[in-house]
């Protein structure tokens, strides 16, 4: 009953001209993306990967980002010093990375 009513909630919105954010394999926009974690990728930029939370926008307005899962790919020292790459990142503590990627210590950038 709830799934049916979610889908009636959806169908509302879009009548009205509410587009929803989630999309995957689209390049990472911060206007509408908000990033839970990074994970290393082999392809160049910044590529959504996974919605965990679907965002909407009405005409120009984000009424909410939709929380995304990123690939990006990084240079050989920044794999050498985190591994499998970093973790947890935060979009509103930017660093030397585009992605607001906390880097360590000797691990100066990231290839764009």
């Amino acid at each position: 009953m709830v799934k049916g009513q979610m889908v009636q909630l959806i169908s509302l919105l879009k009548r009205y001209g509410v587009r929803i954010v989630d999309q995957v394999h689209v390049a990472f926009d911060p206007a509408i993306h908000s990033i839970e974690r990074v994970e290393p990728g082999t392809g160049s930029g910044s590529v959504v990967t996974q919605v965990v939370r679907s965002g909407f926008l009405f005409q120009d307005l984000v009424l909410r980002k939709a929380v995304v899962v990123v690939s990006k790919k990084y240079s050989v020292e920044c794999m050498e010093a985190y591994g499998n790459g970093p973790g947890l990142v935060s979009d509103s503590n930017p660093s030397d990375c585009e992605l607001g990627v906390s880097l360590p210590e000797g691990c100066s950038r990231c290839d764009s």
